[in-house]
This record gives structure tokens, sequence and C-alpha cells, in this order.
């Protein structure tokens, strides 16, 4: 199972090097200050429905988040370009980690419940 710590040691490790991208590349100095990567994720938050169940469904159905999510699993990032991109070795194990327990967390919600609806499907068809 997926603990929060996990999630969370991502989350920040995503966020620490989309600062320092963004200093390196030299976009946090200007007017416009702003995480590239970060920026399609808050620019869907401000325009989508006014209430929170219209935020939640237009996150979870917007192509954008799940391109952001995939750049973040990526680590995509101006700094590793280069002699630099065998850093990305390590990062992407972190990574595969994350997705790997996601994924064994998300079947251990869903498969519980799927079985459920399997054996009401099961016993409707049998009356």
């Amino acid at each position: 199972m997926l603990t929060t710590k996990w999630v969370v040691f991502f989350i920040m490790a995503f966020m620490i090097c989309s600062f320092f991208s963004g200093f390196i590349e030299q976009s946090y100095l200007g007017h416009n200050g702003g995480s590239g990567v970060l920026s399609p994720i808050f620019g869907m938050w401000t325009t989508s429905s006014s209430s929170a169940i219209g935020k939640i469904t237009t996150l979870a159905t917007s192509s954008t988040l799940y391109n952001t999510l995939w750049h973040m699993m990526r680590w995509d990032y101006a700094m590793y370009t280069g002699i630099y991109s065998i850093a990305k070795i390590p990062l992407y194990c972190i990574s595969a980690g994350f997705a790997y327990s996601l994924l064994i967390s998300l079947l251990a919600v869903v498969g519980p419940l799927f079985s459920a609806a399997l054996s009401f499907l099961t016993n409707l068809v049998h009356f």
C-alpha cells in the first residue's frame, strides 16, 4: 500500500526540482515568474467551473493534467540535458517505485469493489 509519506516525498522532490529548474532557466527572475511544468495545472484550476465539483471534474477529465503528470514522472527539466541526463536514472527509479506503489494501492481499493459488484451481478442473475 502507498503511504502518505511517499506521496509527499515524490511531490516535494518534484516541486524542489521545479523551483531549481526555474532559477536555472531564469524564469523566476522576471515579471512572469512561474514553473513551466506546473503552470498548466494552475491555469486549469483558475479557468474551470466556479463550483468545487466542477473543478474536480475538470481536473479529473483534463488531458493537460495527465500530460503534466507524465512530465512529472519523466523529470522533464531543462537542467537534465547533456551530460546531466545521467541524473535521471535514479529519478526514474523513484518514479517507477511510485507508479508501482500507486498501481498496487489502486488495485487494492478497486479489486474488492469489483469483486463485490461481480458477486452482486451473479446473485442478481440467479434469481
